[in-house]
């Protein structure tokens, strides 16, 4: 997996939170319902995103954390 996909993920990821935050606080304020979509909408794109980078980049991981098969074991 790239530094660049790494990267990536970490943007979304923190995107999620911080709609997820945003959330938190609408609903700590009782805004309105029309916000509160937004919001929920807005994480849900986020993290089709992440999902989708992690599918596309799942074989690039599987082979990051993959045991080699050297005859000795490695410890990360």
């Amino acid at each position: 997996m790239s530094k660049n996909a790494v990267q990536t993920e970490i943007q979304t990821l923190t995107n999620i939170y911080q709609t997820l935050s945003g959330i938190e606080e609408f609903l700590n304020k009782g805004s309105d319902q029309k916000t509160l979509i937004c919001y929920i909408a807005e994480a849900k794109r986020d993290i089709e995103s992440a999902i989708s980078n992690l599918y596309n980049y799942s074989e690039a991981i599987y082979d990051t954390y993959e045991p080699r098969q050297s005859g000795h074991s490695e410890s990360f």
